[in-house]
């Protein structure tokens, strides 16, 4: 499957599910190198997911672009399937529940 399918189904996704917002991300010359194809929010969380093919992984500049967020306390990953995309849910919905308790 293309990594803008993958990407496409994550956003349908993320986009249907309660107090959360998700964009893709576009590369271009005026655009910071790097950023994750996914920004949104989850309930007051921010979150960058870098969407690839099977076997692939993110590169040098998205790996300190994730750090760099993870660093300000927003969540981040990457993620190959959906099975992957609910994994990121699940975990991010933990973190929000720790901050109400």
């Amino acid at each position: 499957m293309p990594e803008k399918t993958i990407v496409d189904n994550a956003l349908e996704y993320l986009n249907n599910l309660p107090l959360c917002w998700a964009i893709k991300t576009h590369g271009g010359e005026y655009q910071t190198g790097g950023l994750a194809d996914v920004f949104g929010c989850l309930n007051g969380l921010l979150f960058a997911l870098e969407g690839k093919v099977p076997g692939k992984k993110p590169d040098p500049r998205q790996e300190k672009v994730l750090r760099d967020i993870s660093k300000a306390k927003g969540y981040t990953g990457s993620f190959t399937s959906m099975e992957e995309i609910k994994t990121h849910v699940a975990e991010m919905q933990i973190r929000i529940g720790k901050w109400h308790e």
